[in-house]
């Protein structure tokens, strides 16, 4: 295909022949990485609703998608008794991710909190919880919370 100034537009090629991944039209700028303020990040978990929630059971690695809401500054999650709650609900490390990307630009954020998890069970903490916009979108009884505290929120976008 002819480019607007009738040449074939150069595209990087690798030795095997190839076209190199993530590779840009010659004179156009390339993507730029920028890290995220907290509050920026913070602005971005709270205009969520849906994250990936990382931790350790006993078979190794574990990574699910969850519904959440910002409670002040802790990440609120509702989840059913079992796995989950036994491993993470006692004070375990957490890793939770959000992120938007955009494929077709190759453009995106993403936000990565690091904390303490830890089950909601004080009466006046679980009235505060149900009264929160949070529901889960998968099927069954949810009526336990997790709240994770963070110790390290990062972000950054791809421009």
């Amino acid at each position: 295909m002819l480019g607007s100034d009738g040449l074939v537009p150069s595209i990087p090629v690798q030795e095997n022949g190839e076209v190199m991944a993530n590779s840009v039209e010659r004179g156009a700028p390339g993507p730029r990485l920028e890290e995220l303020t907290v509050d920026e990040s913070l602005e971005l978990l709270a205009a969520s609703m849906i994250g990936r929630l990382a931790y350790l059971d006993d078979s190794g690695p574990v990574v699910l998608p969850v519904n959440y809401v910002m409670d002040g500054g802790a990440i609120l999650l509702r989840t059913t008794y079992g796995a989950l709650l036994d491993t993470v609900g006692s004070g375990a490390r957490v890793a939770f991710e959000v992120d938007r990307l955009d494929a077709h630009t190759h453009t995106g954020w993403s936000v990565l909190v690091r904390g303490k998890a830890e089950e909601v069970w004080l009466p006046e903490e679980l009235d505060h919880a149900r009264a929160l916009p949070l529901r889960s979108w998968a099927p069954g009884e949810r009526s336990h919370f997790v709240r994770i505290f963070p110790s390290t929120i990062t972000g950054r976008r791809i421009l």
